[in-house]
Parts: C-alpha cells; structure tokens; sequence
C-alpha cells in the first residue's frame, strides 16, 4: 500500500502546466489586463477601473505524458501496473507549475497626450516541483550496478505572494511606444528545495558491491511560518502577510507600428527578486561516505538486519543542520514576443489626438513565450487571428504548440457595452468535451470600466 501511495503521490506532482502563459490575452489592446504582459501596450482610452476581485482571474493546470483518465479507465491491467506504466512514461524533464492569479484593484489613466500610467495589486500562487525519475526508480525496483542516481531531479518550488505594481507606458516615436512597470513584491510564503549530489552502484572485489553516497547536499528553505506557529496561520496571514518578506521587479516592453499593416512587439517580465529574511527556517543535510557488501530494492516488505545497519551508518556519516539565515528566491522571468500584420476593412476609432487611427478588421501573427526556469526554459509557439465582429466587439484563436500537443486551440473574446468591458479566454477547446483526458487547461476573466 505504502509503495502504491508512493507512486499515485509523484505521478500526481508530475502534472505541468506551461505557467502564466497567456497567449490569448498578450497583445488583445481592448482588454486593459493585456497591460500586464507588455507595458507598452497602447491603450487608446482616458482610463480603465477594474472592478474589484472580478477584473482579472486566471487559472491553468495541465498533465504532461498522462491525463485523470489513464488512472481510472477500465482495462484488464490492475490500478498498480498503470501506476507504475505512467511513471515509466516520466522523465526527469517533466514537472509540474500550477499558477493562479486574482486581480484585487486595476485602475489606468491618460496623464498626458503620449503617456499613460496603471498601477494595481494582484494575488499570485506559483509551484514548480520536478519528477525525481531517479530517486523513484531506486524506490520501485532497487539499485543497478554502474547506474548513477541523482538527486538534483528531486526540485521543489511554492511561492503565495501579492504584488502591487505601477506601470508607464511612452510613445516616444509616432510609431513606437515603450513602457515599465515596477512591481513590489509581498511574500506570504515560500517553500524551495536545491539538491546535489547522487548515488551509485559498482561492482568491487571478491563479489562485494560498493554503494557510494557522492557528494549528497540536500538543502530545503522556508519562509512564511516556523515551527509553533502552525495553530496561527490565518492570523499570521491576516495580520503580517503584507509586511512579511519583499521584493523588487521590473516588466520592460516596446511596440514598434513597422507599417500601418505590420507591427512588432515584445516584452520581458518579473526581472527580479524577493529576500526571505522574517519567519525563515533553513535544512540542509549532507553526506558522503562508500559502504560496500548491499544489493536489494527499498520496498517495505524486504527490511532485514542488513537494512538496519545500514540505516545506522548513513546517520553516523550525515550531517543535519538547521538555521534561520536570510536568502533570495529569483523571480521566473518570463519573456514575449508578437509580429502581427492586420489586413481587410478598417474601422475608425473617434479617440483623441496621437491616438487616432483606423484599425483593421483582420489580423494575424505569430507569438513566442518563454519562461526561464531553474532546469531549462519552457517555450510554446502561438499562431493566432483576430476579427473584429463589430466595433466594440473583437475575438481571437490561437493555435498553441508546448511541450504537451499540437493541438491546443484557444478561443478570447471581448465585449463593449457602453463603458463595460467584459472579456473572456479559455484554451485547449479540444479536450473540453471531456476534462478526465485533457491535459491542459487554461482560462482567464475579468470585468472592467472603460472611459474614452
């Protein structure tokens, strides 16, 4: 049972989800939210309110390699096997980021004729965790000779935080705008493993087998609530989690209008940091040491004296310390970039002054996003066509290629009425019909006030 639950817990922490990609909402200039992936979005508007806790929600999950359904449906194997199937399936490159954003306040105003300035606060909850490939083949079917287990694959990220921000966006040319958006961080808290180090087995002399611990440096930071405080931690959220841990970012952003037909834009977000100094609590366990004469699988139901020497020795050759000394968690750094040519019937757009211009009822283009991540960059390459259906009416549909199909079409939409804005994008349309096989979902919303 034990072995079961091991399997069912790190198939289940093995689920991705490409992680605050938007690619429906980047570039959509109607919706004031799309400010928040590029700083230099133009706006053509006076000012924009968002209505509180109903302006900006975001969600996504996602599987990668296995879907609900390859856990449940009945076939002849038992639940055991497929468990064990899927992990087969897993690599060490497969990972799980759950992200969830809730908008609190998003207000956005003209100051000038080429200028204009938002500020807002928004609730964000981040986790990454790795799949130890390794580590849970040594667990099901013991050590092999001459294999090498690392323990670096055995990574772990969480992050509850608030983030106020004011962002000013430029047009510094007539057909280019440039923009930043300083972001204050408030870290409710934050959990981070960094491991080194692995585990070997070689053959020795007389039939003797020689397990070496290499260099294992297993480190685990906290930050949020210590020991003793568990029985008070709505009242340590209520009460401190503004003034807990801070930190610093810069989003940076440029639009260049090439022709009237043809434009360019990019940007990059969360270029920074938030230092852990209050309510820390710091492990770290090392060791390094050879013992020789063991070969079986670490399964429960094997324990023997053997075992039980060998526990002893790893714990009179392992250090264990633990302090509250401060750190500094990066931010994942998220980059964007569009080219987007428009075509067909335009509209005119009665604004003020350089925000005058005719829109085309078409457009099509190509994105990239990357998220920069502590094991590798994830990536996804986004087709997509906008129309607009009516003047204050405009959708889009993207194509999206990532790490888990090549299938995942995603649908936004934008409604006007009067000075109402009402928005909406789901993604990964395909397997909607039945979310027990989807491996990807995506959805944002919000509500917003509109002035011209």
């Amino acid at each position: 049972m034990q072995k079961q639950f091991l399997i069912a817990l790190f198939c289940l922490l093995s689920l991705g989800s490409t992680s605050q990609n938007k690619p429906i909402l980047y570039d959509f200039a109607e919706i004031p939210q799309s400010q928040l992936l590029n700083p230099a979005l133009n706006f053509n508007h006076k000012q924009h309110i968002g209505i509180p806790l109903l302006s900006g929600l975001h969600a996504e999950l996602g599987m990668k390699n296995f879907t609900v359904s390859d856990f449940f449906k009945v076939t002849s194997t038992s639940f055991s096997e497929r468990l064990v199937n899927i992990t087969n399936r897993l690599s060490s490159r497969d990972f799980l980021i759950v992200n969830g954003q809730l908008e609190l306040v998003n207000i956005g105003f003209k100051i000038s004729e080429k200028s204009y300035l938002s500020i807002g606060v928004y609730q964000e909850t981040d986790m990454t965790l790795s799949f130890p490939k390794d580590l849970v083949a040594l667990y099901l079917y013991g050590n092999e000779i001459n294999r090498l287990y690392s323990f670096s694959d055995l990574s772990f990220h969480f992050q509850a935080l608030g983030v106020f921000h004011a962002g000013f966006s430029r047009k510094i040319k007539e057909n280019i705008n440039v923009g930043v958006r300083l972001k204050l961080y408030s870290s409710f808290f934050q959990a981070q493993t960094t491991n080194t180090g692995a585990f070997t087995t070689t053959q020795g002399e007389d039939n003797l087998l020689i397990h070496r611990f290499n260099n294992i440096n297993l480190n685990a930071q906290f930050s949020g609530i210590k020991r003793g405080q568990e029985d008070n931690i709505e009242d340590y959220f209520l009460s401190r989690g503004l003034t807990n841990n801070l930190g610093l970012g810069l989003d940076f952003g440029f639009v260049n209008q090439i022709t009237p037909q043809l434009k360019l834009s990019a940007s990059v977000l969360d270029l920074g940091f938030i230092r852990y100094s209050k309510r820390v609590n710091n492990v770290t366990l090392k060791t390094n040491f050879n013992f020789e004469g063991l070969q079986g699988s670490f399964v429960p139901e094997n324990y023997s004296k053997s075992w039980e020497y060998l526990s002893e020795e790893i714990k009179e050759n392992t250090s264990f310390e633990e302090n509250t000394e401060s750190y500094i968690s990066l931010r994942p750094i998220k980059i964007n970039t569009a080219l987007k040519y428009s075509f067909g019937k335009y509209r005119s757009r009665s604004c003020y002054d350089y925000s005058y211009k005719k829109e085309h009822a078409n457009a099509v283009g190509v994105q990239f996003f990357s998220l920069l991540r502590p094991r590798g960059p994830q990536i996804a390459l986004i087709g997509f066509y906008e129309r607009m259906l009516t003047r204050n009416f405009k959708t889009k549909i993207t194509y999206t290629l990532d790490s888990y199909r090549l299938s995942n079409i995603g649908i936004g939409a934008s409604r006007r009425i009067g000075k109402v804005n009402i928005y909406g994008t789901v993604g990964n349309l395909i397997q909607l019909r039945d979310l027990s096989k989807s491996n990807h979902v995506i959805a944002q919303m919000g509500i917003n006030i509109i002035n011209d």
